[in-house]
């Protein structure tokens, strides 16, 4: 006989890392934006180099959207792993009480 199932905790594990992954992203965007600004003020002087906001402004975007899709992530795989459980549970519950056919002997 074999069993089909997931390991809810396991998947649970998997959201819980995802989310921490996420939340390491939360001030991606300032940081990028302080070393950015940062940068510009080194270059300042002679000769000025500079497209640093424009640049800036390209990638913190993106940065923003990485972000929010990590946020995503994590909470679809949270979702997932609690959709999961609850299945098995109701599976394991449905089929508890089912007893195999009785085989005649030949």
């Amino acid at each position: 006989m074999s069993t089909v199932s997931m390991n809810p905790e396991e998947a649970r594990s998997g959201g819980e890392a995802s989310a921490e992954a996420a939340s390491l992203l939360k001030d991606l965007p300032a940081d990028f934006e302080e070393i950015i600004e940062t940068a510009k003020t080194a270059t300042d002087a002679e000769p000025e180099v500079t497209g640093w906001d424009d640049f800036s402004s390209g990638h913190v975007e993106h940065m923003e959207d990485v972000k929010s899709h990590a946020d995503g992530v994590a909470s679809d795989i949270q979702t997932g792993a609690e959709e999961g459980g609850r299945a098995d549970l109701e599976g394991a519950e449905e089929y508890d009480n089912v007893a195999p056919p009785e085989i005649s002997p030949i």
